[in-house]
């Protein structure tokens, strides 16, 4: 598979999860986690990593 047709799968199953979503509460998690789950696919580690640690504080946990 290349990488657009990875890229466009990937984008495609967060859409989902948005469409899907039975809880309007759970979007801005379900966003920050589709956003980590296109920069892991893309290789940018880094930038993800960046996310998650980011996203720690907002659902109550710390990256110690």
């Amino acid at each position: 598979m290349g990488f657009v047709q990875e890229a466009l799968l990937t984008l495609s199953m967060a859409e989902a999860n948005l469409v899907y979503l039975e809880n309007a509460a759970d979007m801005l998690t379900t966003i920050l986690n589709n956003q980590i789950i296109m920069l892991t696919s893309i290789g940018e580690l880094d930038k993800a990593l960046k996310e998650v640690i980011g996203v720690l504080p907002q659902i109550g946990l710390s990256f110690t």
